[in-house]
């Protein structure tokens, strides 16, 4: 059970970062079950915001810790951060927003009020007070995570994994929200569109082909916020086809700073397909920055292998970094890139002192790690990421080469 001092921490912690972003904050008790409120989230009295969704979800699954994201029918955001005593026990629970991802006109607010049956005197109440809240972005609200993070744990760790709750379950849910977003240009504020952001665009392009994923990352996370624009009537269509524009822009920029232009087609071809498939608006936005970050660091073994490796080893290297989850064979890597096996066989062990059978390992092992340090997935998961097929192969190949099992080096990370 947490102590009075430690009650005071929180309501400081909450009303800290609460009046610091104008992004409503409150702290769930587990144990009391009660909700610790800052003035901001009090002064909304009308509850569009659905804390039991958050909530529930730590309570229905105590071993699951990742932060959570949900986004509403109405271009809310909401988030979630759980509190974890020193034995691995929920204490309770931060819970952050509504902000608005999403503007829209208070005719567009009325049509899909209406269309959840919501009553003409709550409908002009949510408008009133939905437009006391903040204009954020989905990184903004990963930023707040870590610092709430820093604040209570004093560990200055970046949010790397975040499951999401959506309001938006299938398309057949979707088609029912036919929405007319954005207003006309004319009604626009510069400030509040990405049409007017060229520059951000052009920054995070030239980021892209000169392979600086550092730079990158600190330009998502300081991304303009608002609308952006009309792509589409559907929410969740309009995102897809955002997405549809910023791979093609993402994999010319690739290949101009000197990827593979069959490679970087693949990949493109790879996140097109699952763009397609994904059924949340968070997913997409979740790929969007996965995307963007593989044509950097792409770009950026490039750069590195330049001044060390010919040309087809260069290609061989980012085919294997692309193809991780495939069988990989000598014959099926030249096939792919129109090299002869023995040719590109001599010349890959002339270059690099391995055979690519070797290399393949050497790759798949440096992807394990890196998932092992960074995501919660396990290790039939990881295994099977990274082409290994069964978890006890991937164990014993992983020892073989770190001298730790895949769940020491977790441990030790």
């Amino acid at each position: 059970m947490i102590n009075p001092e430690a009650y005071n921490e929180i309501q400081m912690i909450v009303d800290l970062v609460s009046d610091c972003t104008q992004i409503p904050i409150r702290f769930y008790d587990e144990i009391r079950g009660q909700i610790y409120l800052c003035n901001i989230s009090q002064e909304l009295k009308f509850n569009f915001r659905d804390d039991s969704l958050l909530v529930a979800a730590y309570l229905d699954d105590n071993q699951a810790n990742d932060p959570i994201m949900r986004f509403s029918d109405f271009g809310e955001i909401y988030a979630a951060l759980p509190a974890i005593s020193a034995i691995d026990e929920l204490i309770g629970v931060f819970i952050i927003g509504p902000g608005i991802i999403r503007s829209f006109g208070r005719d567009e607010l009325f049509q899909m009020y209406k269309q959840k049956k919501i009553s003409i005197a709550d409908q002009n109440n949510y408008i009133e007070q939905r437009d006391r809240l903040t204009l954020v972005s989905d990184w903004q609200i990963r930023s707040v995570l870590q610092l709430i993070n820093l604040l209570v744990s004093g560990k200055n760790a970046a949010i790397l994994s975040v499951r999401h709750i959506d309001e938006l379950k299938s398309a057949a849910d979707l088609n029912n929200i036919q929405v007319q977003f954005a207003q006309e240009m004319n009604g626009r504020s510069s400030m509040n569109s990405f049409h007017s952001t060229s520059k951000f665009e052009t920054a995070m392009l030239r980021y892209v082909r000169e392979g600086n994923v550092e730079r990158l990352y600190e330009l998502i996370n300081t991304r303009p916020v608002g609308n952006s624009g009309k792509l589409a009537r559907n929410l969740l269509r309009h995102h897809k086809n955002q997405f549809i524009v910023s791979t093609a822009l993402a994999c010319r920029a690739a290949i101009e700073g000197g990827m593979n232009s069959e490679n970087a087609f693949t990949l493109s071809d790879i996140y097109l397909q699952n763009a397609e498939e994904c059924r949340t608006i968070s997913g997409i936005l979740d790929m969007g920055g996965e995307m963007l970050f593989d044509y950097a660091r792409a770009v950026a073994r490039i750069k590195k292998q330049k001044d060390s490796y010919t040309k087809p080893v260069r290609d061989v290297i980012e085919y294997i970094y692309l193809h991780l989850q495939d069988k990989l064979e000598l014959k099926s890597i030249a096939t792919a890139l129109n090299y002869s096996p023995n040719y590109l066989g001599q010349v890959f062990r002339n270059n690099t002192g391995q055979k690519i059978s070797e290399f393949v390992t050497s790759c798949r092992i440096d992807e394990a790690r890196q998932l092992l340090k960074t995501t919660s997935a396990t290790i039939n998961e990881i295994s099977n990421m990274t082409g290994f097929g069964s978890a006890s192969y991937f164990c014993t190949i992983f020892k073989n080469n770190t001298g730790l099992t895949p769940e020491q080096y977790r441990n030790n990370k």
